[in-house]
């Protein structure tokens, strides 16, 4: 339990229930494990089964399913502004494709 989780008596589940919404929001950027495990929740939400897909194809399917353009570290810019993986894709985002 983190400090802040102590002091607030907050248990360690709602904190990481909390970090995931956030994550799932636009501002947030995360990598590896964290960022896996906040697809796979997203995946799971939207009824698509991870098995055994990489981070970029599970993430690829969540935008296709969303309507956006499937593209997770796959361009260096990007028109969709209101994706929710921008920040940890990385790429530019664009008025054009």
């Amino acid at each position: 339990m983190s400090y802040f989780s102590h002091a607030t008596g907050e248990s360690t589940a709602n904190t990481i229930d909390k970090n995931r919404e956030r994550a799932m929001k636009k501002d947030i950027f995360l990598k590896g494990s964290a960022l896996f495990a906040v697809a796979r929740r997203k995946a799971q939400m939207l009824g698509i089964e991870a098995g055994s897909l990489s981070l970029a194809e599970l993430i690829r399917i969540i935008q296709e399913k969303e309507g956006h353009t499937p593209c997770f570290r796959s361009k260096k810019t990007c028109p969709e502004a209101s994706c929710c993986w921008q920040q940890s894709c990385g790429a530019v985002i664009t008025d054009e494709n």
